[in-house]
């Protein structure tokens, strides 16, 4: 193995300005700290190569009013698509009101996407409502997980015999690590980085 590659999904579109910052953008930071050390390769994968935008397109609230993102618009590149991603050793799903814009487009692709990699990943994280896609894949089934607070009901309502924990600002159970809201993502994020980097020392990542 050449070194370890990492995935961050961007997936349709983001959230507010301060999640496209913490929900992703600190854990680009970090794979970036470790690449001084060793290779780290890191993707991110939409539905199509190329800029994606930070605005939420229309959408339904859950009182079932149509709402309409007229904020900031940033961009962030994504370098692959599902169709397309290399093999890959960890992935990372961050949440936000795209997740809900593609369920009501009956969207599959990031837990088909998710249920058809994890065989082969070393370490599988979400942030956010990031969890409620894991859940639909069936890789949280059995297993212990959390996700964002204020979206509880409408996160918990997927997977089989997930066992939800309310109370945790992140959990792991094997190898999946999920998180509360943005800022618990950050300190979920750095979990992995141990095993990770022992990893590195007895099996000899460049």
């Amino acid at each position: 193995m050449s070194g370890a590659r990492w995935i961050f999904f961007w997936v349709y579109v983001a959230v507010s300005l301060h999640k496209l910052r913490l929900s992703v953008w600190s854990r680009v930071s970090r794979a970036a700290q470790l690449s001084s050390r060793k290779t780290i390769s890191v993707y991110i994968v939409g539905h199509s190569v190329g800029p994606v935008g930070n605005r939420v397109p229309p959408h339904l609230m859950p009182d079932g009013t149509l709402r309409t993102s007229t904020g900031p618009n940033p961009e962030i590149l994504a370098t692959h698509t599902f169709a397309n991603a290399p093999p890959l050793d960890i992935v990372m799903v961050p949440g936000g009101m795209g997740n809900r814009v593609l369920e009501q487009h009956n969207d599959t692709s990031v837990e088909d996407f998710v249920a058809a990699r994890y065989p082969q990943l070393k370490y599988l994280l979400s942030v956010c409502t990031g969890a409620a896609s894991l859940a639909k894949s069936g890789v949280l089934d059995g297993r212990r997980a959390t996700t964002n607070k204020a979206s509880w009901a409408w996160a918990t309502k997927n997977g089989n015999n997930v066992n939800w924990v309310p109370s945790a600002r992140w959990t792991q159970d094997g190898n999946i690590w999920t998180s509360s809201g943005v800022a618990a993502g950050t300190r979920a994020v750095y979990s992995p980085v141990v095993p990770i980097e022992a990893d590195w020392r007895t099996k000899g990542w460049t």
